[in-house]
């Protein structure tokens, strides 16, 4: 295109005898031209520019996908730790609140079977957060071995994965005393 360009100018220096009128038509198809030629290479230049943009924010959309993820997977874990810690602190308490009518003699037909029936509720709840560690189980290995995380990410993860089954001993440790609270009670009615 450049070479073009030049022959035409050589051209239109060759052209100096023609009439004014063809001179100033060719000084607007030359100057045309060179507009032609500048906005072609700023589009090429826009357009590379634009593909290192686009490279750039599918990095950043990427990257923003794994912290979602990681996030997704932390949230998902903690919040299942959180809830089998309360459940644990209700089942406990309940156990000290049985454990005190004991002690202080204050037996009751209507509250020994509002402990049992409590204590009936506790397990089913309990059987229903086994399903539900069988389940959240599956959905961190998948994540786990689909998802690129960092070593410290899984180190993070699998510590706090870790947790729930010291909680779920101190549970069934709590479970186990509430058991033994309300046959106790229920015996001493």
């Amino acid at each position: 295109m450049v070479s073009l360009i030049f022959q035409i100018t050589k051209k239109s220096v060759y052209l100096h005898n023609i009439n004014p009128i063809n001179r100033s038509v060719v000084n607007k198809l030359i100057t045309i031209l060179f507009l032609l030629f500048f906005f072609a290479s700023s589009a090429k230049a826009q357009s590379q520019d634009n593909q290192q943009q686009v490279q750039a924010l599918v990095q950043k959309v990427d990257s923003l996908a794994h912290e979602l993820s990681y996030l997704k997977l932390t949230y998902e874990i903690n919040t299942l730790n959180s809830d089998l810690i309360s459940f644990k602190n209700e089942v406990y308490t309940t156990a000290l609140e049985v454990q005190i009518n004991l002690y202080t003699r204050n037996y009751n037909r209507s509250l020994g079977r509002a402990y049992r029936d409590n204590y009936k509720s506790c397990e089913n709840r309990r059987k229903s957060f086994d399903e539900l560690i069988k389940a959240k189980k599956k959905m961190f290995a998948l994540m786990i071995y689909t998802q690129e995380y960092t070593t410290n990410e899984i180190n993070v993860l699998i510590s706090s994965y870790e947790l729930i089954g010291d909680i779920l001993d101190s549970l069934d440790s709590s479970m186990s005393l509430l058991k033994n609270m309300t046959d106790t009670y229920i015996d001493m009615m």
